[in-house]
């Protein structure tokens, strides 16, 4: 919301059922596992990662759509697709830059998940019990560039936005960001993004 126009997603597959609200091509790409690991075996997605049964991946087609926009691309993953995005991000064209937004605690997120109610609790545990793996990698040093801890989301969402002009200092002039990155108060994130002079592209979870 702050930068309306340098920003855009590249927009993942993943073999899990649409959730109420989503719809296929803008939060997702959905499609069946058959499908999705043959497309994985021919080489045609950049990262891929199995999270609860359920394939998700970012195509090299939908990075290349996103990156030949002209704006920074942002990627959402998981840590298993940060590994595999930093095993082919030489043949990407661009840098990426990786930011691990965490909350303060599994706890947390765990109280985040039930407000959000979309999950059985069996799945809850199951997410959580995941979300204690990612939270310990992503807060390994090296394995990231910078870490986020989201306690306080205005608080996060100015880290983020410093980073950002750090990163990326031809952005233009700042517009109003509170609700920028509301879905950071939900979950553990991870985000890589170029160095601003070569095809852009950013990742996150």
């Amino acid at each position: 919301q702050a930068y309306p126009d340098a920003f855009c997603f590249a927009v993942s597959h993943t073999t899990r059922s649409p959730r109420d609200g989503e719809l296929n091509g803008r939060e997702y790409f959905f499609t069946d596992d058959k499908w999705m690991r043959e497309a994985i075996d021919r080489g045609e997605f950049v990262e891929h990662a199995e999270v609860h049964g359920h394939l998700y991946g970012t195509s090299a087609a939908a990075l290349r759509q996103a990156m030949e926009s002209g704006r920074f691309c942002i990627l959402d993953l998981d840590t298993q697709g940060v590994q595999s995005l930093r095993r082919a991000q030489e043949g990407l064209g661009a840098t990426p830059h990786f930011l691990f937004i965490t909350p303060p605690s599994v706890e947390a997120l765990g109280q985040r998940l039930r407000k959000r109610s979309t999950e059985s609790e069996e799945q809850m545990a199951l997410r959580l019990r995941t979300a204690k793996d990612e939270i310990a990698w992503g807060t390994l040093e090296g394995n990231f560039d910078y870490v986020v801890v989201n306690d306080d989301l205005d608080r996060a969402v100015d880290e983020v936005m410093r980073l950002l002009r750090l990163w990326y200092p031809a952005l233009p002039p700042l517009q109003e960001h509170h609700g920028l990155l509301s879905s950071i108060s939900n979950a553990t994130g991870n985000v890589a993004a170029s160095d601003g002079e070569t095809p852009p592209t950013m990742c996150s979870t």
